[in-house]
C-alpha cells in the first residue's frame, strides 16, 4: 500500500482533455467577505451533481519518492462524495464512501472496510479526510465556516484576503477566484488551487496542491475529465461490504494508515 492510499479517496484513471477557455476577470469590487465567497460558490460549483477523473500524485518532499494512482469522483450537493483509487494495474485500491451521515473506507486487497458515523473525529486524522477532500473539490471554504464568526475581508497585494478564524483564503483579484487556502487546525496544511479553466459552465482548477509541511507530504490532483448535471443514485452514496471484509472502526484506520507508513509498503500503484 502506498501513501496514495491513505488519502482514503477516490477513483478511476481518466484520459487527458482540453482544458476549455480561461476564466475572465470581475471588475466588481466585493464588499464583503460572505459576498465574495457566495460569487466564488457561484461559479465553481453551480452544478447539483458531477463526476471526474483525476491523477493523483502522492510526494515525499523528504525523498521525492511520487505514487500515483487514477481517481474518479462523484459529488451529490451539498456534501456526499463516492471516490475509487485504481491503480496501475487497474484494480480497485480503494472506495471511500461518504454519505449524509456515513463514512465508508474499503480497502479491497486488504479484505477490510472501516466504517463509522460522518462525524467520527477519527477521520479528520487520516492524511486526506472527507472534509478536506471536499474542500479541494468545491475550491471553497464552506466545511470549514462557521454560522457564528464573520469573515473579514482585506487586500493584500495582487490578492483579495478572507481571514475566518483557524483559515485564511487568498483570492485572485483579477478573476476573483481562490488561489490559496492555509488551515492551522487539527494541523497546518495549505491547498492551492491553479490553472483554472472554464469546463461545462463551472470554472474549474485543473491543478490542486494539498500540502502538510509536518509530514513532509504533497498530494497533487489533476483534472481529466469533468462532467456535471447527471443523475446519481442515492445508491451510489451508500456501501454494504462484502461478507469476507474485516469490518473496523474509524480509529483503526488512523493506526493501519500509521503502520503502512512505517513499514514503508507498496501495493503497485
Amino acid at each position: 500500500m502506498t501513501r496514495a492510499l491513505g488519502i482514503a479517496a477516490l477513483c478511476v484513471l481518466a484520459g487527458c482533455g482540453p482544458p476549455g477557455p480561461p476564466p475572465g476577470t470581475v471588475d466588481e469590487v466585493p464588499e464583503t467577505a460572505h459576498g465574495l465567497l457566495a460569487s466564488i460558490r457561484e461559479r465553481t460549483h453551480p452544478f447539483t451533481t458531477a463526476r471526474c477523473g483525476f491523477q493523483l500524485v502522492s510526494r515525499d518532499l523528504v525523498t521525492g519518492e511520487e505514487d500515483r494512482v487514477g481517481l474518479s469522483l462523484s459529488y451529490a450537493a451539498p456534501d456526499r462524495l463516492r471516490a475509487r483509487g485504481t491503480a496501475a494495474a487497474f484494480f480497485t485500491a480503494f472506495d471511500l464512501v461518504v454519505g449524509s451521515d456515513r463514512v465508508w473506507l474499503d480497502l479491497p486487497r486488504d479484505d477490510v472496510t472501516f466504517a463509522g458515523p460522518r462525524g467520527d473525529p477519527a477521520w479528520a486524522d487520516l492524511p486526506l479526510n472527507p472534509t478536506q477532500l471536499l474542500i479541494a473539490f468545491l475550491a471553497d471554504p464552506a466545511p470549514l465556516r462557521s454560522e457564528a464568526q464573520d469573515e473579514l475581508l482585506s487586500v493584500s497585494g495582487e490578492h483579495y484576503r478572507i481571514e475566518g478564524g483557524d483559515w485564511t483564503l487568498d483570492v485572485d483579484r483579477a478573476t476573483q477566484l481562490p488561489i490559496r487556502l492555509h488551515h492551522s487546525w487539527p494541523e497546518p496544511h495549505e491547498l492551492v488551487w491553479s490553472e483554472w479553466a472554464i469546463r461545462k459552465g463551472a470554472a474549474r482548477p485543473h491543478r490542486t496542491e494539498l500540502t502538510f509541511p509536518e509530514r513532509d507530504l504533497v498530494f497533487e490532483l489533476r483534472l481529466a475529465r469533468f462532467d456535471a448535471g447527471l443523475g446519481l443514485s442515492d445508491d451510489l452514496f451508500q456501501f454494504a461490504p462484502e461478507e469476507s471484509r474485516d469490518l473496523l472502526q474509524p480509529v483503526d484506520a488512523v493506526d493501519w494508515w500509521a503502520q503502512i507508513t512505517a513499514r514503508g509498503q507498496s501495493d503497485g500503484l
